[in-house]
C-alpha cells in the first residue's frame, strides 16, 4: 500500500518533489508571483488544480446507494480517481493592476498548460511567471472505510497519514460523512435512496492546504451481482497556498474552486464480498473513478 500511495503521490503533483530544506520546483515556481500586482494571476495559474483536485477528492466516496437499516456492515477498498484536464484549464487571461497602470494578459499557461514561461515588467522589476508542467490528467489514490449502520445511517472514512522517503515530505489526508437511507421510509421502494455529508482536509509539504465539502443524495437499483448508481450533490473546495514555516518568499493565497454543482452514474459488480465499481462524473470537472474492496 506504500508504494501504491508513493506512485499515487508522485503522478498527484506531476512529478514535483517537496524537499524539506532545498527548495522545490513547485516552490520556486510559486515564488515567482511574489508581487502583489500577481495576486489575480497567481490565482488564474492555480485554479485548475483548485479544481481538479477538489473534483478528485469529493470523487469516489460511494459505490451504491443502499445503506441498511441495522446491522453490522463494513466496506473497505481503494479509490483511483482520475480528473481530466480540459483544454479550457490550460490557458488562463488576468489582469496585472499596478497603479496607476495596468496590464491584461491573455491565452497563458497554467499549472496544467504549456511549459512556455513569459515575463513582465512591474515598476523597476522584472517578473518571470513560469509556465506549466503540461498535465493532461491527474490522478489520486485513496483509501476508503464505511461502517454501519444504526437506524439507516452508515460513517466514511478516509485517513492517510505517510511521512514519504526522498524528501516527498508528509502527506495527509483525513475526511468522515454521513450518509441515511432514504427509501426506508417508503415502502416496497423499488430503488435505494440516500442522502449524506462528507468533510476532507488535506496537507502536502509546506505548501498546499485544502478543505473539502461535498452534499448530495444518491439512488441506485441492483439487478443481480451488478449495482447502477448515480448521484446529485453540491460541493465546495477551499485552497490555501501558504508557507506555515516561513521559508519560502510567497504571499499566501486562498480561494475556492469553480466546482458547484455534480452529477455521477456508475456501475459496481459485487462477486461475494468482492467489490468492484467504476463512475463517471459530470460537472465543472469531470473525473472518472474505478474502485475495489471487500464489503457485505
Amino acid at each position: 500500500m506504500k508504494r501504491i500511495m508513493i506512485t499515487g503521490l508522485v503522478l498527484l503533483t506531476g512529478s514535483f518533489t517537496f524537499a524539506q530544506n532545498a527548495k522545490s520546483d513547485i516552490e520556486e515556481r510559486l515564488e515567482s508571483f511574489n508581487h502583489p500586482a500577481l495576486k489575480e494571476t497567481f490565482q488564474a495559474y492555480m485554479q485548475p488544480f483548485a479544481d481538479a483536485f477538489g473534483g478528485n477528492m469529493n470523487s469516489g466516496l460511494y459505490h451504491t446507494a443502499k445503506v441498511h437499516k441495522d446491522g453490522l456492515h463494513f466496506y473497505i477498498g481503494v479509490e483511483t480517481l482520475w480528473a481530466f484536464i480540459s483544454n479550457k484549464q490550460r490557458k488562463y487571461s488576468s489582469l496585472i493592476d499596478d497603479p496607476p497602470s495596468s496590464l491584461e494578459v491573455t491565452d497563458k499557461p497554467t499549472i496544467f498548460g504549456s511549459d512556455e514561461a513569459w515575463s513582465v515588467d512591474i515598476g523597476n522589476q522584472t517578473f518571470s511567471i513560469p509556465g506549466g508542467k503540461e498535465i493532461r490528467a491527474l490522478p489520486v489514490i485513496a483509501p476508503r472505510l464505511t461502517i454501519g449502520s444504526v437506524m439507516g445511517t452508515e460513517l466514511s472514512f478516509r485517513l492517510v497519514s505517510l511521512d514519504l522517503p526522498k524528501n516527498f515530505g508528509l502527506l495527509k489526508i483525513t475526511g468522515y460523512g454521513l450518509r441515511h437511507s432514504i427509501s426506508q421510509y417508503i415502502p416496497l421502494s423499488p430503488i435505494d435512496i440516500c442522502f449524506g455529508f462528507f468533510i476532507q482536509d488535506f496537507e502536502l509539504g509546506r505548501v498546499f492546504k485544502a478543505q473539502m465539502n461535498f452534499f448530495g443524495a444518491q439512488a441506485s437499483r441492483s439487478l443481480g451481482p451488478l449495482t447502477i448508481y448515480g448521484g446529485l450533490g453540491i460541493e465546495k473546495t477551499t485552497l490555501t497556498i501558504g508557507n506555515a514555516e516561513g521559508l519560502l518568499n510567497i504571499q499566501p493565497l486562498t480561494f475556492d474552486s469553480d466546482n458547484r454543482g455534480r452529477m455521477n452514474v456508475g456501475v459496481c459488480l459485487s462477486m461475494l464480498i468482492l467489490k468492484v465499481h467504476a463512475d463517471y462524473t459530470i460537472g465543472n470537472q469531470n473525473v472518472v473513478v474505478l474502485g475495489v474492496g471487500i464489503g457485505m
